[in-house]
């Protein structure tokens, strides 16, 4: 995937976070609230952007996401998959720095800031 089309797709995802759309959860990629609404990860928001796969309900309040290119039973449920990272350009250390800070209640604002500034992984 060229860089231009990486920018394009974190531009996106960018876009959402800063939208004030999505519920900001934790140590998740999503989950539902008591009240039935979800709460995204910052990388969770990404995957729900982005057609790449399907939600699936798993045990309790966790939501797990199975990419489409994936072997059945590969589950994500902390992390998005290797399809998701090639989009917008970011390596799994990335990712796990933005779940990191999405963690240790960094604002959806701020990690926003943070992806504009990480550079582009080649896919």
């Amino acid at each position: 995937m060229k860089v231009r089309e990486m920018a394009d797709n974190r531009a996106l995802w960018v876009e959402a976070l800063r939208s004030g759309k999505y519920n900001q959860g934790f140590s998740s990629l999503k989950h539902k609230k008591g009240d039935g609404s979800f709460a995204f990860c910052c990388l969770g928001v990404g995957c729900e952007i982005f057609p790449l796969g399907k939600w699936e309900d798993m045990e309790g309040s966790a939501v797990a996401y199975v990419s489409d290119d994936e072997e059945p039973g590969s589950e994500n449920v902390g992390m998005p998959p290797e399809s998701f990272l090639d989009l917008v350009g970011l390596s799994l250390r990335d990712a796990e720095e933005l779940a990191s800070a999405n963690d240790s209640g960094t604002p959806f604002e701020e990690i926003a800031d943070l992806i504009e500034e990480m550079e582009y992984v080649d896919a």
